[in-house]
């Protein structure tokens, strides 16, 4: 359908186009709209885009509220899942920093969730067969490279380890959170395909 046939579609339905100026805009103290051609929805609905009018005009008006509040609680969903997953890497992290040494010698092991990057920054974890480490890159510049235990292919790293006897479950959660099995399964839960 071209735009012209869109047009005609939309106003048979009771869709309307409003042109907004920057002088309206500023009259109005809207900070928020742009100005230019704006698509309102019969019955005082509000703004909509063309590809919603059409689908409302397609499927319905309350069939495409219900599709939009499920995406829109979907996403909600997918970012607190996200969030909660930062949080637990992140409390992984302060537990063997607060639980660990800082020995002078090179991690060795399965590395996962690695965020470093060419700047000197970002972290990591390495999983050893009696150790696990979390290393904190520590190259960025401004940085206090003194207080690097651990050799990187950069200016180095702050690396903390604590023994893997008395904190197995450590390994768990980090491989959970590597694989994504622990992100599956808190999706799973709330109904949302990964």
């Amino acid at each position: 359908m071209d735009r012209e046939q869109q047009n005609k579609t939309l106003k048979a339905h009771g869709y309307r186009w409003e042109k907004i100026t920057q002088d309206w805009l500023d009259d109005n103290d809207d900070f928020e709209t742009r100005p230019g051609w704006h698509l309102y929805a019969p019955n005082n609905r509000g703004e909509v885009s063309v590809e919603q009018a059409l689908a409302e005009i397609e499927r319905g008006v309350d069939v495409v509220a219900q599709e939009i509040h499920k995406r829109d609680n979907d996403q909600f969903i997918l970012e607190s899942v996200d969030a909660e997953l930062a949080n637990l890497r992140r409390q992984q992290a302060d537990y063997i920093q607060k639980h660990g040494d800082r020995p002078n010698e090179q991690p060795v092991g399965e590395t996962v969730l690695d965020t470093q990057n060419i700047y000197g920054g970002g972290d990591w974890f390495v999983i050893g067969t009696d150790c696990i480490w979390y290393v904190q890159n520590n190259g960025m510049d401004g940085d206090n490279w003194s207080h690097n235990n651990v050799r990187t292919g950069g200016a180095g790293a702050i690396g903390w380890k604590i023994s893997r006897m008395a904190d197995d479950d450590i390994v768990e959660v980090l491989r959970g959170l590597a694989n994504g099995t622990i992100r599956h399964k808190m999706l799973k839960e709330n109904s949302i395909e990964a």
